[in-house]
């Protein structure tokens, strides 16, 4: 019985993980279904929903995964996990700063890769710290949105699976920086290295003609995403700045207990 709680409330946590997934899958699929690709070139968004109904069943396919993320959603939310038990205040307010920086930083390009990504000065750190001091449940949600968010600066996409990798899936992996909360510099490789394991098997999708796929991916994505990882792990070694996220590291932590010991009791 004292474990039943934690373990309900983790269980709802990855039911909006999952809620989450779906409903940015169903939108990228209604994306890729609406925007007709060109003769040489993949799918814009010119034409908008020109093709929608051209294609029933991937459609009906699409809606049906935006539903049931919905549905998802709407279960957590009936069930209190929207509460302040679940995203204080605080964190809340820090999780909408953390996306809101990391995307103003990703505007600002020091290099920009000719078929997508960019060196930025550490737009990925925020998110990363966010989840090293969170916790990766909290951080992979954080990591969700903000891909979604990163939308905004314009789709360009081959194929809804690439889609996947390169909006959705690369971006939610910032969020497992929070499997390793010893040492902020270990958590940045690892995170930087998750987005670079699904930019890599996005990268497949724009092989030029003649190229080593495997190589060709992995030497364009290791160019922007080794130094953008260099810039995080420089930053978040600064003393200031190790300090304070060791600091609210250090709080996440304590609140987290206190509120487990007070379940179990």
């Amino acid at each position: 019985m004292t474990n039943e709680k934690p373990k309900s409330n983790e269980v709802r946590m990855w039911l909006l993980i999952l809620a989450s997934f779906l409903i940015l899958v169903g939108i990228g699929l209604v994306i890729f279904l609406a925007a007709p690709a060109g003769e040489d070139g993949p799918a814009t968004f010119a034409g908008y929903f020109s093709k929608l109904f051209e294609n029933p069943w991937p459609t009906a396919l699409a809606f049906v995964l935006l539903l049931a993320g919905i549905a998802g959603v709407i279960v957590y939310a009936k069930k209190g996990s929207l509460s302040k038990t679940q995203w204080e205040t605080k964190e809340i307010i820090t999780a909408a700063l953390c996306m809101g920086l990391s995307f103003v930083l990703s505007c600002i390009k020091l290099y920009e890769m000719p078929l997508g990504g960019s060196i930025t000065p550490g737009s990925m750190l925020p998110i990363i710290l966010f989840a090293y001091i969170y916790g990766t449940p909290k951080g992979l949600i954080v990591g969700l949105l903000y891909g979604f968010m990163q939308m905004l600066q314009g789709i360009y996409f081959v194929d809804v699976i690439q889609f996947a990798l390169d909006y959705i899936l690369a971006f939610l992996a910032l969020g497992l920086a929070g499997l390793y909360r010893k040492n902020i510099v270990p958590a940045v490789l690892i995170a930087c290295a998750a987005r670079f394991f699904f930019a890599f098997w996005a990268g497949m999708y724009w092989i030029p003609e003649g190229q080593n796929p495997f190589i060709y991916s992995f030497v364009y994505n290791i160019t922007y995403i080794g130094p953008e990882c260099v810039i995080c792990v420089l930053i978040s070694l600064i003393p200031g700045v190790r300090k304070n996220i060791e600091m609210l590291k250090n709080q996440a932590l304590q609140r987290k207990n206190s509120k487990t010991a007070k379940a179990a009791a």
